[in-house]
């Protein structure tokens, strides 16, 4: 599956980690490519440039659905189309500013007909088009039809984000990644600090980063009781300061769903917030809802909330934890992708022989010491498993580590059935990193580990992993060139064998004078 968006927030991410549960997810972001030129000639190339990355991507991972995190007209049509002609899967996260026009503040993408055109065909040719409020699917419901809709709220993990131990203090906060011009009033930051005009006894407190001169006015404009804070790094950090406060404020002329205030409201905070799009849906009757613009309602819903008992703030975590809990969104992810992805519903059985720390999707973790990603602990070379009863076997960067890797190899066959697939991964001796690892014991060239490889499986094939310079750019794209233009696999860091059709009785393509035995004499 590929994921496309610029996958920089953090429900964003913490969407990638759902996916990396049930399904391989490959990431393809716009925001990593170079604009080189001026603006104009800049934002062709990038186009260019994009669509060539996402082609790429679709082709050499073979990925059956592409789910786009929010529906930028710039792209996500065309990819779209390219990605049914292909007979691709296409899903559609959308709610924010992609699938909004706020004419109050002259703000989000379908001011222009072409947006609103455009966004249409996405609506029509996407096989399922999830949004993260009812608000945003109310509005595509009243201007487009799509095939599938459904609202699915994003995940606030209310196991790291909970209360703190030790005293609140009296302070009203709210929070953003960088604020300026283009969305001061977007986010309700002047009302903000309107608001804290009128309760000079009380201490406010705008996190976020600068970004231009309208951000420094508001800054200087500001009474003395308002602190403006840099973006905390770090999300304990982060967790700890919300858990230290009293009020979340946010008077936001246009919210898509409001993350910020779920994981404050999942750390006790009682949230006041504008009667604008989805915000009164991530309230409820949790928190105070004022209207848009009504700085005094606000001030006087902020003094009251400072004095909430601790059951307001109970209430306030506790329709988290029942709405926008992590399992929920788990499940309807699940759920929809087995829609479009019939395996899903009754997935092959994959186990991964020494998973370490990081595990592949779906997979059973097999190792010998028990971490995050362990489901059996014991020697990968003879493992719990029945004989012939894995879909898949996975093994990365394992068999260099081993004196004898025959011994796996014969434990990966043993486990697979006759019709299952390998998947082994191992590194290339020709880099740095290959001999830095002191545990690497059976270090070999291509052509020995294939020749391993041919005598367990029928059909092998090579898939090149990463590239031998990593530091220079030119060197990088004269290597990619090289390596997956005129397949010199030799240039790369490693190499993926993905075999298939197990020998009934495997050989051993390679031995080393150390693995002779003698003679019978």
């Amino acid at each position: 599956m590929l994921l496309t968006g610029e996958i920089t927030d953090g429900f964003m991410r913490d969407d990638l980690r759902i996916l990396h549960r049930f399904v391989q997810v490959i990431p393809h972001e716009h925001a990593a490519l170079p604009a080189p030129g001026g603006r104009w000639i800049g934002r062709g190339v990038r186009v260019v440039l994009n669509f060539a990355a996402f082609l790429y991507r679709l082709l050499r991972h073979d990925a059956r659905v592409v789910v786009f995190w929010f529906a930028s007209t710039w792209y996500a049509p065309l990819m779209t189309l390219l990605a049914k002609l292909l007979g691709r899967k296409v899903v559609v996260v959308t709610g924010g500013m992609d699938a909004v026009y706020v004419p109050e503040i002259d703000w989000g993408l379908m001011k222009r007909p072409v947006h609103r055109w455009t966004y249409g065909l996405l609506m029509r040719w996407a096989d399922a088009v999830l949004p993260f409020s009812e608000s945003a699917s109310r509005w595509i419901q009243e201007r487009y039809r799509p095939r599938r809709l459904r609202t699915v709220h994003p995940a606030v993990d209310t196991r790291f984000f909970v209360p703190g131990a030790g005293p609140r203090e009296a302070r009203v906060v709210t929070c953003c990644y960088g604020y300026g011009a283009a969305n001061i009033v977007q986010k309700g930051l002047d009302q903000f600090v309107e608001t804290a005009r009128r309760l000079p006894d009380v201490a406010f407190v705008l996190v976020g980063d600068p970004l231009d001169d309208a951000a420094r006015r508001l800054a200087a404009e500001a009474p003395p009781n308002v602190r403006f804070v840099p973006r905390i790094p770090g999300r304990s950090a982060y967790r700890d300061f919300l858990a230290g406060s009293s009020v979340y404020l946010q008077l936001s002329a246009h919210e898509g769903f409001g993350v910020s205030v779920a994981e404050a409201m999942a750390c006790g905070c009682v949230p006041v917030v504008a009667d604008r799009y989805s915000l009164p849906e991530v309230v409820g009757d949790a928190g105070c809802v004022v209207p848009f613009g009504a700085v005094d309602a606000a001030a006087e819903a902020v003094r009251r909330s400072l004095c909430a008992p601790p059951a307001a703030r109970a209430a306030a975590r506790a329709r988290v934890e029942e709405r926008f809990g992590r399992e929920r969104r788990v499940a309807a992810l699940r759920e929809e992708l087995a829609r479009l992805m019939p395996e899903l519903q009754s997935p092959p059985l994959r186990v991964e022989l020494g998973c370490g720390s990081t595990g592949v999707a779906g997979a059973v973790g097999v190792d010998a010491r028990l971490t995050v990603q362990t489901s059996a602990v014991c020697d990968v070379q003879d493992s719990c498993f029945r004989t012939g009863i894995a879909d898949e076997v996975y093994s990365f960067c394992v068999l260099e580590h081993l004196d004898d890797p025959y011994r796996l190899m014969d434990e990966v066959v043993r486990i697979l059935k006759p019709d299952g697939r390998a998947y082994l991964r191992v590194p290339n001796l020709g880099t740095y990193s290959s001999h830095l690892d002191t545990t690497h014991r059976f270090l070999a060239d291509l052509t020995i580990w294939r020749g391993i490889m041919n005598g367990y499986f029928e059909k092998v094939k090579v898939v090149p992993v990463g590239t031998k310079y990593r530091d220079n750019r030119l060197l990088r794209w004269i290597n990619g060139f090289l390596v997956h233009g005129l397949r010199f696999y030799e240039l790369t860091q490693g190499w993926t064998f993905v075999c298939d059709r197990k020998r009934a009785v495997p050989s051993r393509g390679y031995m080393g004078w150390w693995q002779e035995t003698a003679p019978d004499r």
